[in-house]
């Protein structure tokens, strides 16, 4: 990651030579304020990758147990995935499945969870509609499936995905 930055700090300081330069032969004749300008914007974006550097090693070393932790890019990548699959996937947290009681309506679970990947109708006589909410869990490849069934708008039945 560090190397990442690197590289993003020395495209930044050869983009504003080059916008320096492009001055210089428009102008001729830098100012000493436009000069101690461009170098303060340097400073200040240096400082702002470094900050971010390390917001995102304290912040990978934090969110996982001693266990597991093996490099930092390993970590980095694992908290990565963990917020593309709240993103993606926000039904995916077993917290939510706990709110979920029988009787519950429709829009009530469509707010909890999101909308689900696939509402259909059933034939089965006590059951009106079932909500399936499908995907692959992005920090492990594997793919989870949670079923809400409904009878008249209200759940009659819930089986939470096995995260």
């Amino acid at each position: 990651m560090s190397s990442y930055l690197t590289a993003r700090t020395t495209v930044l300081c050869i983009a504003f030579v080059m916008a320096f330069s492009l001055q210089l032969r428009a102008s001729d004749s830098p100012s000493k304020a436009e000069f101690e300008a461009l170098q303060a914007r340097v400073e200040k974006l240096e400082a702002t990758l470094a900050y971010l550097q390390l917001g995102i090693e304290s912040e990978a070393s934090n969110q996982l147990a001693p266990e597991t932790k093996k490099s930092l890019l390993d970590n980095v990548l694992t908290v990565i995935h963990k917020r593309e699959d709240n993103i993606n996937y926000p039904w995916m947290d077993s917290q939510l499945w706990t709110n979920l009681k029988p009787g519950l309506s429709t829009e009530a679970v469509i707010s909890l969870l999101g909308q689900p990947t696939l509402n259909e109708p059933s034939l089965h006589k006590r059951i009106d509609t079932v909500f399936t909410y499908k995907g692959k869990q992005v920090s492990t490849g594997d793919k989870i499936t949670g079923v809400v069934r409904f009878y008249r708008d209200k759940i009659t039945d819930i089986e939470p995905p096995k995260i």
